[in-house]
Parts: structure tokens; C-alpha cells; sequence
């Protein structure tokens, strides 16, 4: 069971010596904003995804750095 980490403009590290999911989402699309089915979807599967892997959420229009 992994936990989705959120990814903010604050730089949030990306752990090395796994696998990675990313999804990339965005607020004024209601698919992948927070509770819609996109997101769901990804909540689920991080829930269900074997320990080595990470899932991270990373807002696509955000500056990183």
C-alpha cells in the first residue's frame, strides 16, 4: 500500500531506488482535480500498488524550484 504524495512548487523530492507514478493534474480540469474520476482512479491505485512503488501528484501548471 503506498500513500500519494503531493508535489509542491516547494521543490517536494522525488525518492530515487523506485518505481514512480506520476499524475499530472490540473485545477480547471474537473477530471483530475481533487475528487474527480481521474483522481479517484489514482487514489486507488496507490492503495492497492506494492510498497516499491511511489505515486506522486504533481499540479501541471505549477513552477517547481
Amino acid at each position: 500500500m503506498s500513500a500519494v504524495i503531493n508535489v509542491s512548487n516547494d521543490a517536494t523530492p522525488i525518492e530515487t531506488g523506485h518505481k514512480s507514478v506520476l499524475f499530472y493534474w490540473a485545477e480547471w480540469h474537473p477530471s483530475s482535480s481533487s475528487g474527480g474520476s481521474f483522481d479517484v482512479v489514482f487514489n486507488a491505485l496507490a492503495k492497492d500498488a506494492a510498497l516499491d512503488v511511489k505515486f506522486y501528484r504533481v499540479e501541471a501548471e505549477a513552477a517547481l524550484g
